[in-house]
C-alpha cells in the first residue's frame, strides 16, 4: 500500500513537471533576445546572421493570407538532444515542434549564420532554418487567424495543415526531383513521413495554385486522397514519360 501511494505521488509529480516545462520553458534557457515580432530563447551567444533569417521567415509568412502583423512568436533553440526531448517527447526526430497548448516553437538544431536547420532522421535531415520558423509560425497562425481551437485543430487533417505550412515555407524535407520520380513511379520512399509531407504540400500548391480555393475553405471541405494524388500524377508526371 505504501509502494501505491509513493507510485502515486511520483505520477503527481511527473504531471506537475509537465505542466510548468510546458507553460515556462524560458527557465531552461539562459539568453533572449527579440526582433521585429520574434523573441528567440538559447543557451548560446547567437549570430549576426538571425535577422536575415527572420526576415527571410517573415517574408515567407507575409505572402500567406492567414497573417497577423501584430503576432507575437516565441521560438526556443535547443541545439541539445535533451533539451529538445524534454519539449518534443513523442517528436524526437523532427525538425521543430509548436506547442499547441502556448504556441511556442521548438527547434531541435539551428545555425543561423548559414541558415539551416536539423534533424536526427536518418535521411532528409536537412532543411532552411527559415523554412522551419516560417512552417511552425503557420501552425500558431492557423489556430489564432482561423479559431480552430486546440481540439478542433487536433482533428484537422494532417495533410491541409502540415502541407499547407510547408507551402508558406516553400519547401519540405525531401529532396523534390527525388519525390517526383517516386510519386510517378507509384513508390514509397523508406523515409515516408518526409515522402508523405512531400506530397501534402503538393496536394495544397495544387488546391490553391490550380483551383484556386483558400486554406479556410481548404480546411472546411472534404476531399479524396486518391483523386488528388491522380491530379498531381497528372500534373507532374507526364512531362517524364
Amino acid at each position: 500500500m505504501k509502494i501505491y501511494k509513493l507510485l502515486n505521488k511520483i505520477g503527481y509529480l511527473i504531471v506537475v513537471i509537465i505542466f510548468l516545462t510546458t507553460l515556462f520553458p524560458e527557465f531552461f534557457f539562459e539568453k533572449k533576445i527579440s526582433y521585429k515580432s520574434y523573441t528567440i530563447y538559447t543557451n548560446y551567444k547567437i549570430p549576426e546572421g538571425y535577422k536575415q533569417v527572420i526576415d527571410k521567415s517573415e517574408s515567407l509568412i507575409k505572402k500567406s493570407e492567414i497573417y497577423q502583423p501584430k503576432h507575437k512568436q516565441k521560438i526556443f533553440i535547443c541545439n541539445n538532444d535533451f533539451l529538445f526531448t524534454l519539449f518534443a517527447k513523442f517528436s524526437r526526430k523532427a525538425f521543430a515542434i509548436n506547442n499547441p497548448m502556448t504556441n511556442d516553437i521548438f527547434i531541435a538544431d539551428a545555425d543561423f549564420s548559414k541558415n539551416k536547420s536539423r534533424s536526427k532522421s536518418k535521411n532528409f535531415n536537412i532543411r532552411t532554418l527559415s523554412g522551419v520558423i516560417a512552417h511552425e509560425t503557420c501552425h500558431s497562425l492557423l489556430r489564432n487567424k482561423l479559431k480552430l481551437g486546440l481540439i478542433k485543430y487536433r482533428f484537422s487533417s494532417i495533410w491541409k495543415i502540415e502541407g499547407y505550412c510547408d507551402f508558406i515555407a516553400k519547401e519540405t524535407s525531401h529532396n523534390f526531383q527525388k519525390g517526383i520520380n517516386l510519386l510517378c513511379e507509384q513508390k514509397k520512399n523508406k523515409e515516408s513521413k518526409s515522402f508523405e509531407y512531400f506530397k501534402y504540400k503538393l496536394y495544397i500548391d495544387y488546391l490553391i495554385k490550380d483551383k484556386k480555393i483558400k486554406i479556410n475553405e481548404i480546411l472546411k471541405q472534404d476531399y479524396n486522397i486518391d483523386t488528388l494524388d491522380r491530379k498531381i500524377s497528372d500534373k507532374f508526371c507526364s512531362n517524364l514519360e
